[in-house]
């Protein structure tokens, strides 16, 4: 981190389960580690449930959920910035309301991140881990507006996904990620790119459009 922040980053975002942030100790080494760090540093908190058996299973981490929330509470005290990183998934989509209130709640996150489980290889066994985007989407729809009244701002981190079409009541969110997305960049050691041509990469690969998707007008922002 200071060294991040020596080189010049503006924003620095540490992806984390927080596990061994629950160490007082450690996270007052990463605030002391740069007079700027809490002001430039802000921490996403993998969190997939707002139960400890249902965290726990999809995590396969027993033991980790009071420790990822007391790492939560350390970086709060410390003074920086959480966000929450939730992957929705058919053992959780049916309580994404509660958890958005807990969200919300005391200590209430910056920011909540909704990602839609997608495979990353195939493995046909573990199918029953991916909900029918429609069955998702009325109870996304009404964690958005706990979120949205308690004034938490959302986003969706892999909208490219998800079928535009199977989205009706929170196309908002799926067009303001989908936004947001081109202006981001990704960088490896021998270039920098724009993010959509991950989009285009991974669509090719992983979707399909019907003949009748030709007439869509938001066919552009839609993968298939």
């Amino acid at each position: 981190m200071k060294a991040a922040i020596e080189l010049g980053y503006r924003k620095i975002t540490v992806m984390t389960n927080a596990v061994a942030l629950s160490d007082p100790a450690k996270v007052s080494a990463l605030a002391k580690s740069h007079p700027r760090a809490a002001e430039l540093a802000s921490f996403c908190v993998s969190l997939h449930s707002h139960r400890a058996p249902v965290a726990e299973k999809l995590t396969r981490s027993k033991n980790t959920f009071k420790r990822t929330l007391a790492g939560l509470a350390n970086l709060r005290k410390a003074g920086f910035q959480t966000d929450l990183y939730h992957v929705i998934n058919a053992l959780n989509f049916r309580e994404l309301p509660e958890f958005a209130a807990f969200a919300a709640g005391p200590g209430k996150a910056r920011k909540v991140i909704f990602s839609f489980i997608y495979p990353a290889r195939h493995i046909l066994r573990k199918m029953y881990l991916y909900p029918k985007h429609s069955d998702v989407r009325p109870y996304l729809g009404r964690a958005l507006r706990v979120l949205a009244k308690a004034r938490v701002p959302v986003s969706l981190s892999n909208c490219s996904v998800l079928p535009f079409c199977l989205m009706k009541g929170v196309e908002k969110l799926y067009l303001s990620a989908y936004e947001d997305s081109l202006n981001a960049v990704t960088s490896d050691t021998s270039k920098t790119e724009k993010v959509p041509f991950f989009f285009r990469s991974f669509d090719s690969v992983n979707r399909v459009k019907y003949p009748q998707c030709s007439a869509c007008a938001l066919g552009r922002f839609c993968g298939g």
